[in-house]
């Protein structure tokens, strides 16, 4: 009898936690962190980020806008001066999450991503910083083709590249070798190596929690763009072109209705910034950004063309990095309601060697259904979104079988726009790091002459160029299954 009981409670508790587990759900949510966060910290300071939003399209996020995701910080290792290490690492552990009202909501929180960092988030949510010492000039630290007897005979000031050995060359004339390894010093800026997360950076984090419709939630906003413009938006083309004519990648994926003001307003309300145009002062900040690893918040963008004009509107949201970039091209156009905005998101996640133009481009993410969920999260965040429509364009969707290199669903979001301001959060500032000339110099010496032993020479960037190939070989072939 005894046994019988034992069996039966033991089956219950199994079933209902497999009802439990039932009731969990697993999204990628995109967070704001309120409390800055750096290499340096003391492991366990404790640090909030509040939701944003739902990065699937259409989906209802299992922590509600607004919700706060608690952490503290596991591990930190600063790069000092560079004796002991050469890579910055920041570790946080999630523990906790508040819906709006301050109610505790269980939750448990993954890192995977920071978004538009130049720093990485390895396996585990381990975020690893630059190598500072490895910047696009760093072939000028040295670069040796074949290990020589004379390699340890070299002088010590040698060790620091090119300028060394000029200034070996060059040891008669020592006004002439000063010169040399001041312009290199001033023109080429070691980038800082340290995380730095100040608040306002943006996460991604896999949530497990509580389903939407397992909890009491706020009635979402219903409100739908009017019928004549949803009309008029599912009958114009989606193509965007190049220069030269050919198809782009990106196609129209976003519709706005409202003057070029409010358009504007909402855009900076939500902390994207207008792109400059391409000149020859704008190149040279473009390749300042680039060199020094830094960010250009309004560095200028590709040309392309829709209906063979150039984009009305411009706008992009970056964080430390040239390199990656959430933007979106607007043209105007004139409807049945009144003037309007056509929008065409992508997500710049990379920078790539154009073969076919021998320049650098941008790679973007292929899942470009993101940066259209992006693009709504942030407009809706600020306020700034006064009624939305998806319109369902079955002939627009793409996918890997389709031949190209973008994958959507083919969903317009057509969004009516209303007056809106910047949220007035401020979060703290970043603790501040403090380091004499004299420290900053010994710095950049430690890890250039580390980078210029140990992968600036012609062997290590054989083996780099060989991975890269491999990784470029292995994400066409996932792409064109």
């Amino acid at each position: 009898m005894i046994s019988l009981h034992y069996s039966a409670a033991l089956f219950l508790l199994l079933a209902l936690r497999c009802l439990a587990d039932d009731a969990q759900v697993t999204q990628n949510l995109e967070v704001r962190l309120l409390t800055p966060l750096t290499s340096y910290l003391r492991p366990g300071s404790p640090f909030q980020a509040k939701v944003i939003g739902c990065l699937q399209a259409g989906c209802e996020p299992v922590l509600p806008v607004g919700s706060v995701v608690k952490g503290s910080v596991r591990a930190t290792h600063s790069v000092g001066l560079g004796i002991r290490r050469e890579r910055a690492l920041l570790e946080l552990d999630f523990r906790g999450c508040n819906l709006p009202d301050g109610q505790p909501a269980p939750c448990e929180a993954d890192l995977v991503a920071v978004d538009n960092a130049r720093e990485r988030v390895a396996p585990g949510g381990r975020i690893e910083g630059i190598l500072a010492a490895s910047y696009p000039q760093s072939w000028l630290s040295g670069v040796w083709f074949r290990p020589t007897t004379g390699f340890w005979s070299r002088s010590v000031i040698g060790l620091t590249g090119a300028s060394g050995m000029m200034y070996t060359r060059l040891a008669p004339n020592p006004f002439m070798a000063s010169f040399i390894i001041g312009s290199r010093l001033a023109l080429f800026r070691l980038p800082e190596p340290e995380v730095k997360l100040p608040a306002g950076t943006e996460l991604e984090l896999k949530v497990t929690g509580v389903p939407p419709g397992n909890r009491e939630a706020a009635p979402a906003e219903t409100a739908q763009v009017p019928a004549e413009l949803t009309e008029w938006a599912l009958d114009q083309p989606v193509e965007v072109r190049m220069r030269n004519g050919s198809l782009a990648q990106d196609i129209i994926n976003l519709g706005f209705a409202g003057s070029a003001e409010k358009v504007i307003e909402a855009f900076s309300a939500a902390g994207w910034t207008l792109s400059d145009g391409l000149t020859p002062r704008t190149i040279a900040r473009t390749y300042a950004a680039f060199s020094s690893m830094s960010a250009y918040p309004n560095a200028p963008v590709s040309t392309l063309h829709y209906e063979g004009r150039l984009p009305d509107l411009v706008f992009q949201k970056s964080f430390n990095s040239l390199a990656k970039r959430h933007h979106i091209r607007l043209w105007m156009v004139q409807t049945p309601a009144g003037p309007a905005w056509l929008g065409a998101a992508t997500h710049d996640v990379a920078i790539t060697v154009d073969w076919n133009r021998a320049s650098l481009t941008h790679r973007i993410d292929p899942q470009i259904d993101r940066e259209r969920e992006k693009v709504l999260n942030d407009l809706s965040y600020a306020g700034c979104v006064a009624g939305l429509s998806r319109l369902e364009r079955p002939n627009v969707a793409r996918g890997p079988a389709d031949g190209g290199r973008i994958v959507t669903d083919g969903t317009l979001a057509a969004v009516v726009l209303r007056p809106c301001r910047p949220a007035p959060e401020r979060g703290e500032d970043l603790p501040p790091l403090k380091h004499s000339m004299a420290a900053l110099g010994a710095r950049r010496v430690i890890l250039e002459t580390r980078h210029y032993l140990i992968r600036g020479n012609a062997y290590y960037l054989a083996y780099r160029g060989a991975r890269w190939s491999v990784a470029s070989r292995r994400q066409t072939s996932v792409l064109d299954e």
